[in-house]
């Protein structure tokens, strides 16, 4: 990525957090103001500042699913398992096609050495989202340590080959040449 590039998603990010803010001042109760600045929050890794809106969205709908699994999410950050295994147990009972609670389940078993609970909830993941290359980078691991080799492999071979595939997409995009003009 070029550092222009960066710095323009950096500056949208700071305009949207920006518009968020106000939006959830003008109309505190709209459904979805603060789960949308929770999630600018969380991917500008201002944790505390995530869960706070997070909060603030259960308020108004406690079955929220998704602010419920990105509550998980943060609690995985922090390493607070039992409180991250909950709440994506719960998001997941209110709406089950949420594919990064399933990987975030995925890496807790798998810290905890439960390979077996590890596997179920990332193939979930892939059956969701087979061109996801996080469920199956995690699943060649367990597959590694659990001395799999042949099916490590192919699970390695996947990883390499849908990233492959996400280069050769960018890479157009990526260029410094600008696009011929038509004549």
């Amino acid at each position: 990525m070029l550092m222009g590039e960066a710095l323009d998603g950096l500056d949208r990010t700071v305009d949207a957090i920006a518009e968020f803010q106000t939006a959830a001042r003008v109309a505190p109760n709209e459904p979805n103001v603060h789960f949308g600045l929770g999630y600018l929050y969380l991917k500008s890794r201002k944790y505390e500042d995530a869960k706070r809106e997070f909060g603030s969205e259960l308020a108004i709908d406690p079955n929220h699913a998704q602010a419920i699994a990105y509550l998980g999410d943060i609690a995985l950050k922090y390493r607070n398992f039992d409180e991250a295994v909950s709440l994506l147990k719960k998001a997941l009972a209110l709406k089950d096609d949420l594919r990064f609670a399933y990987i975030d389940l995925g890496s807790i078993y798998t810290e905890q050495k439960k390979y077996d609970d590890a596997l179920v909830v990332l193939r979930k993941a892939m059956e969701l989202d087979p061109s996801e290359p996080d469920a199956h980078y995690r699943l060649a691991r367990i597959y590694q340590v659990t001395g799999r080799k042949a099916e490590a492999q192919k699970e390695f071979a996947k990883v390499v080959s849908l990233h492959q595939k996400d280069d050769q997409t960018l890479a157009p995009m990526m260029s410094n040449t600008p696009a011929p003009v038509p004549k």
